[in-house]
């Protein structure tokens, strides 16, 4: 359950029904930065043969437009773990797969569950650091880029993966900017003391050409883990998920059938 601190979590966190609820596995997803529920529907529809997909909807946005934004991410991963736990057969084998701040997400949320004793059967955290690798300089710098439009049009630019006609539209940025300064914030926040080791088969996946990720930043997470780890970089930038989304799903096919207990 989350802690005392944390409200109960809204209904509509995960209020998309999926296509394959009777599935043996269930898949988690956890949006990247401004991302809705929506941010994965071609993973949702290529996997719905094998497995229960959810992604979560977080505040102020989607099906949650209206609510407060969430000021902090360790909240809101125990909120998103007692959804998880509230769904119906919440003992069903679990993979939690989370893109940028969605593997802060992912990552929270396996640790809340496992202090359930519910702990997912496997991780996909892609397209983020480490949290030990934040420095507080780091996470300042992100701060201050993200407090104004012009530096938060900047970094979307930089990152790629918004749709063009997003900035053309002023409107629309209108509607965009406040989600995505919101989320920057909660990662800029993100500080985790340290921890042991999260006993949970985990896979990390980075680009190529991923600045925001170097490396070592990735590979880092292996300190806090304690079952095994695969790393694996594929060809793009900070949103190489996008152009190989063939590729994640196969990945996350894996996953799911070694969570069902398949070889």
């Amino acid at each position: 359950m989350p802690p005392a601190s944390a409200p109960r979590p809204s209904p509509l966190v995960f209020g998309r029904r999926p296509r394959n609820p009777a599935a043996a596995v269930r898949l988690v997803c956890l949006p990247f930065a401004g991302g809705s529920a929506t941010a994965y529907a071609g993973i949702e529809a290529a996997l719905a043969d094998v497995a229960e997909v959810r992604t979560a909807e977080l505040p102020g946005r989607g099906m949650r437009f209206g609510e407060a934004f969430a000021t902090d991410l360790t909240v809101l991963a125990a909120q998103i773990a007692a959804a998880v736990l509230a769904m119906p057969d919440p003992g069903k084998p679990l993979v939690l797969f989370g893109h940028s701040m969605g593997a802060l997400l992912a990552h929270e949320i396996a640790r809340a569950l496992a202090r359930q004793e519910n702990p997912p059967r496997h991780l996909v955290l892609s397209g983020a650091p480490a949290p030990q690798r934040r420095s507080a300089a780091a996470r300042r710098a992100l701060a201050e880029e993200t407090r104004t439009d012009a530096g938060l049009v900047a970094r979307m630019r930089r990152l790629g993966g918004t749709p063009p006609e997003i900035f053309a539209q002023p409107d629309l940025l209108a509607l965009v900017l406040p989600v995505l300064r919101a989320d920057y914030a909660l990662v800029a926040g993100y500080a985790p003391p340290a921890l042991p080791p999260l006993a949970v088969p985990a896979t990390l996946l980075g680009g190529t050409e991923d600045a925001e990720t170097p490396p070592a930043d990735l590979v880092a997470w292996a300190d806090g883990l304690a079952g095994s780890v695969a790393v694996e970089f594929w060809p793009g930038g900070h949103f190489f998920i996008r152009p190989n989304e063939a590729r994640l799903a196969a990945l996350l096919r894996a996953a799911i059938r070694t969570a069902a207990g398949g070889p």
